[in-house]
């Protein structure tokens, strides 16, 4: 796979919030609404082998390994069953760093990154819908896009993890 490895993560995690995302920045300066884009979301206190985070979700970490800057946008269902997505981005990620994204259910995960020169890590899970400003939105197959489809990667989070930790890299 190109351009990106997984790590479980499967330790604790203590109360926090996470940052609004910032809006992705390509050939001009956007600026979004404060309504715009993903809000902050309380990630609550979980431990592996918590039932209550084993049924309820997981905490989703990214890790930049890269030089540059890169922006995530992410997706999941209620169930793998479910024809409804819930699609948002975009989070900011600085080189060589790490940001605790929220908390998000059970049991799939999808996960796309770029850059500002181009380069995408996308795979080939789904192909959802995305905007270049910060967005938020449920989606059906067969619904029209209003911005650009992008890949992303599929991963399916274990019951037992209380956390989950994508790196992405060169």
């Amino acid at each position: 796979m190109d351009g990106h490895k997984y790590v479980e993560c499967m330790a604790g995690l203590r109360r926090r919030f996470v940052a609004r995302a910032v809006p992705l920045l390509i050939a001009a300066a956007v600026t979004a609404s404060a309504t715009a884009g993903p809000q902050l979301l309380d990630i609550t206190e979980g431990e592996s082998g918590n039932a209550n985070m084993q049924t309820r979700g997981f905490v989703l970490r990214v890790c930049n390994g890269t030089p540059r800057t890169i922006w995530i946008s992410l997706a999941s269902r209620p169930t793998d069953s479910s024809d409804v997505w819930f699609v948002l981005g975009w989070w900011k990620v600085g080189p060589q760093g790490c940001e605790e994204l929220g908390s998000f259910p059970r049991p799939t995960i999808y996960l796309h990154a770029e850059n500002a020169e181009g380069r995408q890590w996308s795979g080939t899970g789904a192909k959802l819908c995305v905007q270049m400003q910060n967005f938020r939105y449920a989606y059906r197959r067969g619904q029209a896009c209003e911005g650009v489809l992008r890949g992303f990667y599929q991963k399916t989070i274990d019951r037992s993890w209380s956390s989950f930790e994508w790196r992405v890299t060169q």
